[in-house]
C-alpha cells in the first residue's frame, strides 16, 4: 500500500485513523516532518497518532505495550488481507522452477568475468517477476534502483552500467534471477530484497498499481553517505 498509486487513498479508507506521510527524504528531513504532522494531529485530534503510513517508507506503530504493537499490527495486515483477497492479487510470490547446476555455473562465471569483484559471489532462484524501479530507500540500498533484465553480454552490461552509473545486482533472464555481491552475504542479501520487491509490486496491484520513488528521491538515496555505509555494514566490510 505504501508502494501503490493509490496508497493514499487506500489508507484514509482501510485506516481512517492512521497518519500518511507523503515521501520524505530519510533522515533528520523525514525526522522533522513526521515531528511536525504528528503535532498537526495531535492539534486536530486531541492525541497522537498510533500508526504512522509513510510513502514508499513503511508502517511505524507506537503503544504503551509491545502487545498493543502486536495487536495494531495484526489488525493492519487483517485488513490488507482482505482488501488482496477482494482484488484477486495472491499474497503469495510466484517463483518458478530453479534453473540446473549447469546454468549456474555458467552464468556465475559469465557474471564474474563481466562485473569482475562485483559479482564474486552469486545467488540464484527460479524465475519470478522482479520489481522494475525504485520501490523504498531501503530496496535502493541492497538491490540498486534497476534490475538487468536480458541474457548478460560485455555489450548490455557495459550499456548498462553507463545508463545507471553502477552495475547491476539482479539480474533476470528466462531461466531464473541471479544476484550478484562482493560476499556471499552481499548476494543473498540482495536476493531476499529481490523477492521482497517483487511482492511489493505484485500486492500494489491491489491499490491501482506500483508507485515507484521519484527520479530526485533515487538519486538521494543512491549518493547518501548513510545509506552507503548501511551497505557496507550488511556486506561486512565496515
Amino acid at each position: 500500500m505504501t508502494c501503490a498509486q493509490k496508497g493514499a487513498e487506500v489508507c484514509k479508507r482501510l485506516f481512517p485513523e492512521a497518519l500518511w506521510v507523503e515521501y520524505v527524504d530519510p533522515g533528520y528531513t523525514l525526522s522533522i516532518a513526521v515531528r511536525k504532522r504528528i503535532g498537526d494531529y495531535l492539534a486536530s485530534n486531541g492525541k497522537e497518532p498510533e500508526v504512522v503510513i509513510i510513502e514508499n517508507h513503511g508502517i511505524f506503530v507506537a503503544c504503551e505495550a509491545a502487545q498493543g504493537v502486536r495487536k495494531t499490527y495484526k489488525n493492519i495486515m487483517s485488513r490488507l488481507r482482505k482488501e488482496y483477497k477482494k482484488e484477486h492479487v495472491s499474497t503469495i510470490l510466484d517463483v518458478g522452477l530453479p534453473p540446473s547446476d549447469a546454468v549456474k555455473e555458467e552464468m556465475a562465471a559469465t557474471l564474474k568475468r563481466l562485473m569482475g569483484p562485483e559479482a564474486e559471489v552469486m545467488c540464484s532462484s527460479g524465475p519470478f517477476k522482479v520489481s522494475e524501479g525504485p520501490l523504498s530507500p531501503d530496496h535502493v540500498v541492497f538491490m540498486k534502483s534497476y534490475p538487468f533484465m536480458a541474457e548478460p553480454s560485455a555489450k548490455a552490461i557495459a550499456a548498462f552500467k553507463s545508463k545507471h552509473g553502477y552495475f547491476p545486482r539482479v539480474i533476470s533472464v528466462k531461466s531464473g534471477v541471479f544476484t550478484v555481491g562482493t560476499n556471499e552475504r552481499n548476494a543473498d542479501v540482495t536476493m531476499k530484497f529481490a523477492k521482497d520487491g517483487a511482492l511489493v509490486e505484485q500486492l500494489a496491484g491491489a491499490f491501482g498499481g506500483v508507485k515507484y520513488m521519484s527520479e530526485r528521491a533515487r538519486i538521494f538515496i543512491e549518493n547518501w553517505e548513510v545509506e552507503s555505509y548501511r551497505q557496507k555494514v550488511v556486506a561486512g566490510q565496515a
